[in-house]
């Protein structure tokens, strides 16, 4: 029973989600906006994770079958993918460098700056 009430939340909230979608001037996904509520429902407390925990580790477990429609997709577009293939992943490659970059070098300032911020304290008289 537990199972079928998490899900039924779950559903209900992928709803709203997609009729807040519908209203929106920006294309947002609904399942974005449904993931959002859920979050910020769960932080405010008015859901508990107790509530929604089967189903997400049903989901969880089975998450496999959840890739299949995607890969069936691409399956049926291969034709056009084979076009672009390169270009699709030298896209994908570069993408993933500039992301390792930035990250590194966002992670050293932030080191840098806690690292000023820490000395500073404790050159500060008390």
């Amino acid at each position: 029973m537990k199972v079928l009430q998490s899900l039924a939340l779950l559903f209900f909230l992928c709803w709203i989600g997609d009729v807040v979608s519908a209203y929106l001037p920006i294309p947002i996904p609904g399942s974005v906006i449904s993931m959002a509520l859920l979050l910020l429902l769960l932080l405010l407390g008015v859901l508990k994770q107790r509530q929604v925990q089967p189903v997400g580790d049903y989901l969880l477990e089975n998450m496999g079958i959840l890739f299949l429609p995607s890969l069936v997709m691409v399956m049926d577009v291969w034709p056009l993918l084979q076009m672009y293939l390169f270009e699709i992943v030298f896209i994908g490659i570069v993408v993933t460098i500039v992301t390792f970059t930035v990250t590194a070098l966002s992670l050293k300032a932030l080191m840098a700056w806690q690292r000023k911020r820490k000395e500073a304290r404790h050159d500060s008289p008390s």
